[in-house]
């Protein structure tokens, strides 16, 4: 997704206010360095990443209206309440203000499932997702577009970054509506 911010950021207001969940220390020091100095690492719990908020992602506690751009990859299959996390992502979305969201896509799979999570797993699944994910993104507050990694990177990048061609990403704007400040 920092490939994909890379080539978005000059949309960013400044300074912009941005969230990544479950980041790796390599990606959160590409968005402070490259991108905003206001970037916060957000997790549900502590490591094994730096994180400055903790909180569940089905119930924040944020703000509303609070960040220009939200970044959650590899996180949403976890969770089993998909529902509440997207409610809660639009709330603390300005207007204008952009998520990116990947997440994997279970191959030869039409229509996404709630799986059982396996208790004895520490990283289960809660989902697997099939070609239908972008359907379960929409909301009536923003606007959802798929991309595939050849739209915003060459393949030369591919190949050094280990990406693969076909790998998708989901990018959700909010629509520039009244964002009601209820947290």
């Amino acid at each position: 997704l920092a490939i994909a911010i890379r080539s978005e950021r000059h949309r960013l207001p400044q300074p912009a206010n941005i969230i990544a969940f479950s980041q790796p220390d390599c990606v959160q020091d590409f968005l402070s360095n490259e991108v905003s100095e206001h970037c916060v690492r957000a997790d549900r719990v502590r490591g094994p990443f730096t994180v400055d908020i903790v909180t569940d992602l089905r119930c924040m506690g944020l703000p509303s209206c609070s960040y220009d751009w939200i970044l959650c990859c590899h996180v949403l299959e976890h969770i089993a309440e998909l529902n509440l996390c997207l409610r809660e992502i639009v709330r603390i979305l300005r207007p204008g203000g952009i998520a990116l969201i990947q997440v994997p896509i279970e191959p030869g799979l039409e229509t996404s499932r709630r799986i059982k999570i396996d208790p004895l797993r520490a990283h289960a699944h809660a989902w697997q997702f099939g070609l239908d994910f972008g359907n379960l993104l929409h909301q009536p507050e923003w606007t959802v577009e798929e991309h595939t990694w050849s739209d915003v990177v060459t393949a030369t990048q591919a190949r050094k970054f280990g990406i693969a061609a076909d790998e998708r990403f989901w990018q959700l704007t909010r629509k520039m509506a009244h964002c009601a400040h209820n947290r």
